[in-house]
């Protein structure tokens, strides 16, 4: 986070004095400093249990238990997801190395060893060394891989993890929610009127989309229908 972000950050806080803030994402706990400060609780959520050992108490109001990992990736799909990638990227330093990192960050080193033996390369020793230097990344960098590899195989990776019908239900239980609690609280903050937050919105609804529906407020986002809907 740049010192400008942090800033920015601060302000939102103080202006809204959340009962609960949640973060998806520790790492190092640098946001997780300021949320904590200006918040009354705290929910930090990361796929790696690193965070867990160099955080915990030191957050009165940040469950350790949640800081841990609530929102953990399915170990079995990210490793259908690294199996599809093509050999050439173990022979590949810098494509073997970010893959290193992203299995690192959650503790699947067995699979690190599994990868890097697909190049003639491999030296075990060469590899612990380098395995226990690498700093952890993110395990995007396996499914942006994997999309650019093998994308009909990917997308049938990731659709056995959720099917459609679900896809569809939080879909149409969510699209078209709006954030009313803190609205007035953005207005307020942005220095902007309802109606001029409306106007700048619809000018980015394309037609060929969005359909004008209701007989309201002409910038009113309840006036306003997606032409075709997720079934």
């Amino acid at each position: 986070m740049s010192r400008s972000e942090k800033y920015c950050l601060i302000e939102v806080l103080k202006t809204l004095n959340p009962d609960v803030s949640i973060e998806i994402g520790t790492y190092r706990g640098g946001s997780l400093q300021v949320l904590s400060k200006y918040s009354k609780n705290v929910c930090s959520i990361d796929i790696s249990e690193e965070p867990q050992k160099f955080l915990k108490n030191k957050f009165d109001n940040v469950p350790d238990d949640i800081t841990q990992k609530i929102f953990t990736m399915c170990n079995k799909e990210i490793i259908e997801i690294l199996n599809i990638l093509k050999d050439s990227r173990s022979d590949n330093y810098r494509d073997w190395s970010l893959v290193i990192g992203a299995l690192k960050s959650i503790n699947l080193k067995d699979e690190s060893i599994k990868f890097s033996k697909k190049s003639d390369k491999f030296d075990i020793n060469e590899f612990e060394n380098f395995y226990e230097n690498q700093k952890e990344l993110s395990v995007g960098i396996i499914f942006n891989m994997a999309k650019e590899d093998n994308f009909i195989k990917y997308k049938e990776i990731r659709n056995k993890y959720i099917t459609r019908e679900e896809g569809v239900n939080l879909v149409n239980k969510y699209d078209s929610e709006f954030p009313k609690r803190y609205f007035q609280d953005f207005l307020d903050y942005t220095g902007i009127k309802e109606g001029e937050f409306y106007e700048t919105l619809n000018k980015f609804r394309p037609s060929h989309l969005w359909v004008k529906s209701g007989i309201n407020n002409s910038t009113h986002c309840a006036d306003w229908k997606l032409k075709t809907s997720v079934r």
